[in-house]
């Protein structure tokens, strides 16, 4: 599951965060298409016909299912996952894995598989309704000075969650994000974690636009690149 401009119709927006998705996001989902059902990505209802143009020239056309979404009439960023997945044909007592990441990030060649590979194992899904799986290692990605520094985050962005369909069914947007594992573990589910190596890649970017159309100017991205700095040092203390 992806969002991608919810709350923008702005063309300078898709501008500068198309590149993102095509050349790191995309590609990287590709490589690992066998083991993904669908891709749900989630636009504005006012997103440029040309976004999603795109989006169908780029991505093949057996796993790309795009909703598009009204914050605004919705109350909204996030629509009920559990209605989406119904439409896309999904049923009762399917057993479901969802996975969180942004637009603008890119998950390694192996994290869907080794997902599904930890949740199989020690007959996992025989044994819990719900479980969570956390990414901790991944890099990020300084493109204006070319840099990568590798981190480990927990309970960061890219999150994976099993789950069966049906009136207790959660996806992996349902729960606070950076407590899911908590609070699977609160719900008697079971929370795991990948190995060591580098799962995803969070791009940190000088100028972004968040949702609304707010800008970050390059004061407040300093102070986030300053702050994640900070917390990678003193990561073993926090």
């Amino acid at each position: 599951i992806t969002r991608l401009g919810i709350g923008q119709n702005s063309s300078s927006f898709y501008d500068q965060e198309l590149p993102y998705l095509e050349n790191l996001l995309i590609k990287s989902i590709i490589k690992q298409k066998k083991y993904i059902t669908k891709w749900l990505i989630l636009i504005d209802v006012n997103t440029p016909k040309y976004v999603s143009e795109k989006l169908k020239k780029l991505i093949p056309h057996d796993i790309l299912y795009i909703c598009p979404l009204d914050p605004l009439l919705a109350g909204s960023i996030m629509p009920n996952i559990s209605m989406i997945l119904k439409d896309m044909g999904v049923k009762n007592n399917d057993k479901i894995i969802t996975i969180r990441v942004d637009a603008d990030d890119m998950l390694s060649n192996n994290y869907v598989s080794s997902v599904i590979d930890t949740i199989c194992t020690n007959n996992l899904i025989n044994t819990y309704n719900e479980i969570s799986v956390n990414a901790i290692n991944g890099i990020f990605f300084y493109p204006i000075r070319k840099k990568l520094v590798r981190v480990s985050k927990k309970d960061y962005s890219i999150q994976a969650l099993y789950s069966i369909f049906g009136k207790d069914f959660h996806s992996v947007h349902d729960y606070p994000h950076g407590k899911i594992g908590k609070e699977v573990l609160n719900k008697g589910g079971h929370y795991c974690e990948l190995d060591d190596q580098d799962f995803w890649i969070r791009t940190i970017r000088q100028h972004s636009v968040t949702r609304f159309g707010k800008k970050l100017n390059l004061f407040d991205a300093r102070f986030e690149l300053i702050k994640n700095f900070i917390k990678k040092i003193l990561y073993k203390f926090l």
